[in-house]
């Protein structure tokens, strides 16, 4: 009555299963990379800037139109940093975004087309 009962499976069924998990867990992720890649396609005029501030200190975040400035921001105090900034269709040109945090600045250039 006290019996134990064990059931053996073979590799294969195992390794089938573990594939089937695995396929299905990359369809699933490709689907939302797919989803995310027409969202940032449909707001082409838009920057985001994401940046992880773990000693939640103050990052200044500026923008440059043709080497001249159109918007400066500060971030104060916040562990995640995400911003998003919306340009003007009708200003195609060069851009720079500079940031500047713990006496470092860094700096992306690009150009609307």
């Amino acid at each position: 009555a006290n019996e134990l009962v064990t059931t053996t499976y073979r590799p294969l069924e195992i390794y089938t299963f573990l594939i089937l998990e695995y396929l299905i867990l990359i369809l699933l992720v490709s689907f939302f990379v797919r989803r995310l890649e027409k969202k940032l396609d449909s707001d082409k005029n838009k920057i985001l800037v994401s940046k992880l501030n773990f000693d939640a200190i103050s990052i200044q975040i500026s923008i440059y139109y043709e080497d001249e400035i159109i918007y400066t921001d500060i971030a104060k105090g916040e562990f995640l940093i995400e911003k998003i900034y919306a340009l003007q269709e009708d200003k195609k040109g060069n851009y720079k975004i500079v940031t500047k945090a713990n006496d470092r600045i860094y700096i992306k250039e690009f150009s609307l087309k």
